[in-house]
């Protein structure tokens, strides 16, 4: 896994002309790579046609330059297939729902209302559109194509359209990066380094300038945090590789430096017990459970501006609160969590507000953001089936620990991560008995409220029941799967079926 850590480099008034000119050539490159890619070319006619523009001749800078142009077209290329399956889900639902509210209509056997004629006629636009964009998605596929790329921003681009910006602040944030590759046998990087002065203990930053003279460099103060100073100490002696990004920016006298190492040590548990985290839109919930399996102590991190905050604010906002759950857990000297194994999908529906919330909900963000801190603080990460945890949680412990929904299904998950599985008890006329519930995931609280009130039912049936041993299971569950229950012996153990869809309905002695 990869680590960035990131600086702040302070170079002179009349570097920074300099500076810009080395970001223009090199981003100019890029793009000359890029256009080639797509038409086909390989990489040793790409080489040639660099040098031959008197754009670059360093071959470490021009090798960057390839590769960051490639890694654009295969994320793009990613990008498609996945727009591909979201475009044909929204064809499909809006395709559906129009097929309903029509059967409805013709049950109604009435001449259409205003209001009914213009909802039947924007369900009939919104399913040309999603099928429109369907096409165009599946276009792309079947021609290997990309969309348009606006190197710069389109936003920018349209600021310098309508005249909000001039030609050379246009100029300025399209061309504002360099990138190079780090080499071990090179110091850790021939072309972006790191210097450190033991003797007054502080950092430059050379960049190498790609214009003719030997071995030109650009050197600067770079200003690191404390708490990364040991790190950078070790980087600059030049043991291990690090690859550097420099960003420039107009509004700021500092250059951003973003220095990317390989981190790979393991984490052994202290097995001290195991953090459950589960993760939503508007917060972090975290259970601590003993080595046994039992509830220690639970904290939900609520931060409701996550919901609607900007794209930087939120990145911002969940940095700060990942720092601050994973610190909770460093508190109770546990190093090992256990996170839900998730894959999202822009499925929106009609429900504006939900719609915004689901794609605010940034989960890769919040993976990647723990498993950096995780490294940092040395937490082992373990990840397990995500399958009715929330369910499991809201029926089994929600109402035991006074938990909230979210806290309960972290306590699932870190017991899941411990290897306990989860059952269902009542208790009747003393006696401890399983019941296994096939309980759906996304059931809404209605019906889970439900289901908890038909179990009670139940088992109050069972206790008073004395002639008849077989009784009916809650209609909730009876309904969904279309089975009836009862007790088993003792001598019998049943097995139930493959995942928790095939289980089968009844009520059963503890083996």
């Amino acid at each position: 896994m990869q680590i960035t850590f990131e600086a702040a480099w302070y170079p002179s008034i009349e570097q920074h002309q300099i500076i810009q000119d080395h970001l223009r050539r090199f981003q100019i490159a890029k793009r000359v790579a890029f256009k080639c890619f797509l038409k086909g070319h390989t990489r040793q006619p790409i080489v040639t046609w660099i040098r031959k523009l008197n754009l670059l001749s360093n071959a470490r800078y021009i090798r960057s330059a390839i590769e960051e142009a490639k890694a654009i077209i295969q994320a793009q290329q990613e990008l498609v297939s996945l727009y591909c399956k979201e475009s044909a889900w929204k064809a499909q639902q809006a395709s559906q729902h129009l097929k309903d509210y029509q059967q409805t209509l013709n049950q109604i056997q009435k001449s259409f209302t205003k209001k009914q004629y213009q909802k039947l006629k924007g369900l009939h636009s919104r399913l040309q559109k999603t099928q429109s964009i369907k096409m165009k998605w599946e276009n792309h596929r079947k021609n290997k194509t990309i969309p348009s790329i606006v190197f710069g921003g389109k936003r920018n681009l349209h600021l310098y359209q309508q005249g909000k910006i001039t030609k050379d602040e246009w100029t300025k944030r399209r061309n504002n990066g360099i990138y190079c590759v780090g080499e071990k046998n090179r110091r850790g990087n021939a072309n972006l380094r790191l210097h450190h002065n033991p003797l007054t203990d502080t950092f430059t930053f050379s960049m190498l300038l790609d214009r003719g003279r030997r071995n030109e460099r650009l050197r600067a103060f770079l200003y690191i945090p404390t708490k990364y100073k040991t790190l950078f100490r070790r980087l600059a002696q030049g043991e291990e590789k690090y690859t550097v990004r420099v960003l420039y920016s107009t509004k700021r006298t500092s250059c951003r430096v973003m220095v990317t190492i390989d981190h790979s040590t393991d984490v052994i548990s202290n097995m001290n017990g195991m953090a459950g985290i589960d993760l939503n839109p508007s917060g972090i919930a975290i259970t601590l459970v003993y080595p046994n399996g039992n509830y220690r102590c639970s904290k939900w991190f609520l931060c409701p501006e996550l919901v609607y905050a900007r794209k930087e604010k939120r990145n911002w906002l969940i940095g700060n609160l990942v720092k601050k759950a994973l610190n909770w857990i460093a508190s109770y000297q546990l190093n090992t969590l256990t996170l839900e194994n998730l894959s999202f999908y822009k499925q929106f529906g009609s429900n504006k507000k939900f719609n915004r919330i689901k794609a605010n909900f940034v989960h890769k963000k919040f993976i990647q953001s723990i498993q950096a801190q995780a490294i940092k603080q040395k937490i082992a990460i373990k990840s397990i089936n995500p399958a009715y945890t929330s369910i499991l949680g809201k029926i089994k412990y929600q109402c035991c620990y006074g938990l909230n929904t979210h806290q309960a299904a972290a306590l699932v998950i870190a017991r899941r991560g411990l290897g306990f599985k989860e059952k269902l008890y009542a208790h009747i006329n003393g006696k401890r008995l399983v019941l296994v519930v096939p309980p759906m995931e996304g059931w809404t609280s209605k019906q889970i409220h439900r289901l908890s009130r038909e179990i009670d039912e139940f088992t109050a049936h069972l206790s008073n029941s004395t002639s008849k041993v077989s009784v009916g299971l809650p209609r909730l569950i009876t309904r969904r799967q279309g089975s009836g229950g009862g007790i088993v012996p003792r001598d019998h153990t049943p097995t139930p079926g493959k995942g928790a869809q095939v289980l089968k309905t009844g009520v059963y002695h503890e083996s």
